[in-house]
């Protein structure tokens, strides 16, 4: 056991053992006695002890996005597109650990983000098939689609999950064009250029809507994505 400690006076440490006795006095500073070993008490629920060991671990909600509405095909030869390849990104993800898809469609052409419940059909019961994760449908699209074609995915499946920006904000993803040598595609030089000047739009009255058409309706819940301290009140 680890014995009490008396300070007597400066400089001297009386040590004690359990049953009040003077066990010796030493000088601080000079080695004390062995002690049996014991484990250091861990400091809180998945807390971290002395000796640096992890505790018991809290329980953790991991969430992929496979390819989002930023980034385009000329980006990165990496990037998801097609629907064989969100599907298997998407199951590669959750067999890693991932327990939620945040998911977003893709037209399959040109690599451009689609609302379409077509595009969304194209992969979603694959995923579905081959995993146990929580799938999280998108509701904020893109800047340039209207609030029904950003719902037209999330009312089309009715999933157990969905994205939800809490306000507006300015998403400028524009300077990642300068990066960009040879835009594959027509629209995406200007769709990224484009950003500088674009708000994503999300105001009470769109949060009305996505809650009660698609919460209250279907009983899916919500990511709720707070970008700045405005969104959390």
């Amino acid at each position: 056991k680890i014995l009490p400690k008396l300070v007597l006076g400066r400089g001297t440490v009386r040590e004690a053992n359990g049953g009040g006795e003077v066990a010796q006095d030493r000088l601080v500073g000079d080695t004390p006695p062995p002690a049996s070993p014991v484990p250091p008490p861990l400091l809180g629920r998945g807390g971290i002890n002395r000796e640096g060991v992890l505790g018991a671990a809290k329980k953790k909600v991991l969430t992929c996005a496979p390819t989002g509405s930023i980034h385009t095909p000329s980006m990165s030869p990496y990037l998801p597109i097609t629907a064989e390849q969100i599907a298997q990104s998407a199951i590669e993800a959750a067999e890693a650990g991932a327990t939620v898809l945040h998911l977003h469609a893709r037209n399959e052409a040109d690599g451009s983000p689609s609302p379409k419940a077509a595009d969304f059909e194209r992969f979603l019961p694959r995923i579905k098939q081959s995993t146990d994760a929580v799938i999280n449908i998108s509701t904020g699209g893109s800047a340039l689609m209207s609030l029904d074609e950003r719902l037209e995915g999330a009312k089309a499946f009715k999933p157990e999950v969905c994205s939800l920006n809490m306000g507006p904000l300015i998403f400028d993803f524009s300077a990642a064009g300068s990066r960009v040598e040879t835009w594959q595609h027509e629209w995406e030089k200007s769709y990224v250029e484009s950003s500088r000047g674009r708000i994503m739009y999300n105001d009470n009255v769109f949060i009305e809507r996505i809650m009660t058409e698609v919460g209250q309706a279907f009983g899916t819940k919500f990511e709720f994505e707070c970008y700045d301290i405005g969104h959390l009140y």
